[in-house]
């Protein structure tokens, strides 16, 4: 039983316009029977039929249905699913589906099947058989209201509501729909809105009749009540059920002397019976639709919106296609992509040195005259990464000779740039092992006073094709490699004990070598470790006593230069300051060009120079100060193949030694062990980039060129993304609202049929879900293949650049998984955004409120 008391419902509260659509009303309703609420337009009738259906809340007053009259969000969805079924003037039937499906969808709501069979009954109930495969769009309007009715019937409920069922339709198609309902009200009561008194008259079990929101009768047919047609004077009256049309009266009385008139008497007696069965309202649990019917939802506006939807989705493709370019682009790691290519190239260990920042991007191999020094190598080994640090120091002077002058040979090919304390157990880290001979036993000099080096092949490969001299001034030019261990290397004034030849990769660039290529990696990377040295850990301490290289200036002792003077044929003595002969503590000796250069005049002994020099450590930090005086020249320096011209200082041995002590000398690089595992070599590259440590090597040599120029095309494509995604942000927000706004109608329909908002929320998901995939499966394509095509052309302008072909085998831009999770993230991101925010707001609105959005 449904009972309405003190019922007051106001629009516009507070305006203008405000007015009260019912005031006070109280009505109480049977379980069964055709109930019509007629009135005219504006009455209050269908605000009554909303609040009846829960479409629509009163503003006071209480409605009961069964018992019950308090009823939460999902309690109202699952009352409209099971209780009642609301036929509409306008039908609201969903296009997209068959007839059939139209019924299916009211079952499915509460996730309950209904089979064919049941289908086709209901559709012979209301006149419709063999329609159930029709689409909507093929029916007429008296079929489709009775769709709409075999809908309702398909849950069963114990309430029809039908507001103004027959507006749409002809007289004909009308009575057809008011037959059907009588047929209904036998079992369940049904409640209908309309204006048409002659079909209440002809078929209501009880007609109500509103005016300006308050009931003015309420009346049930009158069983005494004799329907005859009655002579009276002049007149004829026709009784009430006779169902005469104004026209056919009027048509009549134009012929006839005896006017016909209504009947006075009234066919129905005022209500005075007050319903008292109550059958107890079941609780129910909430509604919930299958899966499948949320899909279907789903897909129809996308069918309906081909060319709106065509364009998102191209939008979003673009947007996020440039913005996961930028991503992979920011994704370029200098220690992951060094380590992918370390594993690629199975390179064992890497070279080293002090980088200083460049503006805006990376950071370069820092002059060598800088160095480093050794907290260095305590922060590397503190990381837990390495196992040791092998130091490679400057040589005495940065080139030796090898007959250069006479075969004419580049001089790059006679640099020896250092000497590498290492040990023999540690060469299979440079991937290098002992050809013949062996490796120093021992840092310190022989009996003869000749430190033990072991040389590499390739230096061996030199001296026998271009010639070298032994402390005996024997010539190697020619010799095989194992002929030149046990002999002597002299060196700039320096001699050594060759040990042993160590095997090292230079036969894959031999041809590179002897056709003068310098633009090959060999002379960036691999000269550090083919022109080194290799002596024992601790043997760089017995190179103090000849020359250091403090900041940009070398030095060397007084002893080491008077040896070399008398060394020299036909050289001229020091020209010494006033009658000195020596150099004291705080006084210095320099080279006659450097002190032209220097002061800008030639040495006159009879005045006083001052020299102030600054003493920095490998981090370019003030170590002190100190002020020199110059007190003498050699003139033929700049004679002499022995020495270098930038040989600029040279001091007391004691003050030499002293400064040598302080370990101010240029250390150039470390070569460190490679960790095992591609994470933790990651892991070292990065901390030596954040620390300003330069990796050399043919791989990581390459990505430090090409650095700032990903770093320049990851700024223009983050500009690019960023405008992008703001425009693609509007556009899907506008796209998805629109496409929610324009369901909001069809929105409303399924909340009044029961579907709950959250049933709501999930189509749009769903809809939201398709837009996703198709977008990510495309966007990850494009982005594999963009990544591909970047490459190539990264690859050729590189090649160009770097005048290398290692760019085509090393990996610049790596796909991992990341710049995809962050695309996909995003993208998700913004559509759930989208869609959220409109979904929220209509869904709390009132179902009547979407509905008349149409």
């Amino acid at each position: 039983m449904l009972i309405l008391e003190s019922i007051v419902k106001t629009y516009n509260k507070g305006k203008k316009n405000e007015f009260n659509a019912l005031n006070n009303v109280s009505l109480t309703f049977p379980s069964k029977g055709l109930v019509f609420i007629i009135g005219k337009s504006g009455c209050g009738k269908t605000t009554l039929l909303n609040l009846i259906g829960k479409l629509d809340e009163p503003d006071s007053g209480r409605i009961e249905i069964n018992g019950k009259d308090t009823f939460t969000t999902i309690e109202a969805d699952s009352y409209r699913n099971k209780y009642v079924g609301i036929v509409f003037q306008d039908f609201n039937l969903l296009d997209d589906f068959t007839v059939s499906e139209n019924i299916a969808l009211s079952r499915h709501i509460d996730h309950a099947e209904i089979s064919v069979d049941e289908i086709v009954q209901l559709l012979a109930k209301v006149g419709l058989k063999d329609l159930e495969n029709r689409r909507i769009h093929e029916l007429s309007g008296g079929q489709k209201q009775r769709v709409s009715i075999a809908r309702t019937l398909a849950k069963n409920p114990q309430i029809i509501l039908a507001d103004e069922p027959t507006g749409n339709l002809d007289k004909q198609n009308g009575n057809v729909i008011f037959d059907i309902l009588s047929q209904l009200a036998l079992e369940r009561l049904v409640v209908v809105i309309s204006h048409d008194v002659e079909s209440a008259e002809r078929y209501a079990d009880r007609i109500i009749r509103l005016s300006d929101g308050v009931v003015i009768s309420d009346v049930v047919p009158n069983p005494n009540y004799k329907a005859e047609i009655e002579e009276r004077e002049n007149s004829v009256f026709l009784p009430i059920g006779l169902h005469a049309t104004e026209e056919s009266i009027d048509y009549i009385n134009a012929r006839r002397s005896q006017r016909i008139e209504r009947c006075m008497e009234l066919p129905y007696l005022p209500v005075n019976e007050i319903y008292t069965e109550s059958k107890g309202y079941e609780t129910s649990q909430k509604t919930k639709m299958p899966m499948k019917a949320l899909w279907r939802l789903a897909f129809s506006k996308i069918k309906h919106h081909k060319v709106r939807f065509l364009i998102s989705v191209i939008l979003i493709i673009l947007t996020f296609t440039v913005l996961g370019i930028s991503l992979i682009l920011s994704d370029y790691d200098i220690g992951t992509v060094s380590s992918d290519n370390f594993v690629k190239y199975n390179e064992t260990g890497i070279l080293i040195s002090k980088g200083e920042a460049v503006p805006p991007f990376g950071y370069v191999d820092r002059d060598y005259s800088r160095g480093m020094y050794n907290d260095e190598k305590e922060l590397l080994l503190s990381t837990g990464l390495i196992d040791y640090a092998d130091n490679l120091y400057l040589l005495d002077y940065n080139y030796a000779t090898f007959n250069s002058v006479e075969t004419g040979l580049p001089l790059l090919y006679c640099d020896f740039n250092g000497y590498f304390e290492t040990a023999e157990d540690r060469l299979a880290d440079y991937g290098f092992k002992m050809l013949y001979g062996e490796f120093p036993k021992s840092e310190t000099k022989d009996e003869n006073g000749l430190l033990h080096v072991a040389i590499t092949d390739m230096t061996a490969f030199i001296i026998a094709k271009y010639g070298a001299k032994t402390l005996e001034d024997e010539e190697l030019y020619g010799m095989q490699a194992e002929e030149l261990v046990g002999k002597t290397l002299k060196l700039n004034g320096d001699s050594y004990y060759i040990s042993g030849i160590i095997l090292t990769d230079f036969d894959n660039y031999k041809d590179d070598f002897l056709k003068h290529n310098q633009s090959t990696l060999l002379y960036r990377t691999k000269m550090n470790y083919y022109y080194a040295l290799y002596v024992a850990i601790g043997a760089h301490e017995n190179f103090y006593e000849d020359n250091i290289v403090v900041g940009s200036i070398q030095y060397l002792s007084d002893a080491y230069l008077y040896k070399i003077l008398q060394e020299t044929e036909n050289a001229t003595k020091i020209i010494w300051q006033n009658e000195k002969s020596s150099i004291a503590q705080s006084e210095i000796v320099v080279s006659s060009t450097w002190f032209e250069i220097m002061m800008n005049e030639r040495f006159d002994p009879s005045k006083t120079y001052t020299f102030e020099n600054t003493f920095r450590n490998a981090r370019n930090k003030i170590v002190h100060t100190e002020t020199f005086n110059i007190v003498g020249v050699v003139s033929d320096l700049k004679d002499s193949k022995l020495l270098p011209l930038k040989t600029y200082l040279i001091l007391e041995e004691s003050k030499f030694k002293k400064i040598a002590n302080e370990k101010i000398q240029v250390l150039v690089s470390y070569h460190v062990s490679m960790p095992k595992s591609t994470k933790n070599q990651a892991a070292l590259v990065n901390f030596m980039d954040e620390n300003m440590l330069f990796h050399m090597n043919e791989v990581s040599t390459t990505l430090y060129s090409i650095y700032n120029d990903l770093s320049v095309y990851k700024t223009v494509f983050q500009y690019i993304s960023i405008i992008l995604t703001i425009v693609c942000i509007m556009f899907i927000i506008d796209f998805m609202f629109s496409s929610i706004k324009d369901r909001q109608s069809e929105i409303g329909v399924l909340r009044a049929m029961g579907v709950r908002g959250g049933d709501i929320s999930i189509i749009f998901l769903l809809q939201a879900l398709v837009v996703f995939i198709i977008c990510v499966i495309t966007c990850v394509s494009f982005m594999v293949g963009m990544t591909h095509l970047l490459n190539a052309i990264l690859q050729q302008g590189f090649l160009a650049k770097l005048g290398t072909e290692l760019v085509y085998q090393i990996s610049l831009l790596r796909l991992s998984y990341r710049p995809f999770l962050y695309m996909s993230s995003l993208m998700c991101g913004v559509l759930l955004l989208s869609i959220v925010l409109p979904i929220i707001k209509m869904v709390k609105m009132k179902p009547i409120e979407c509905i008349r959005s149409n």
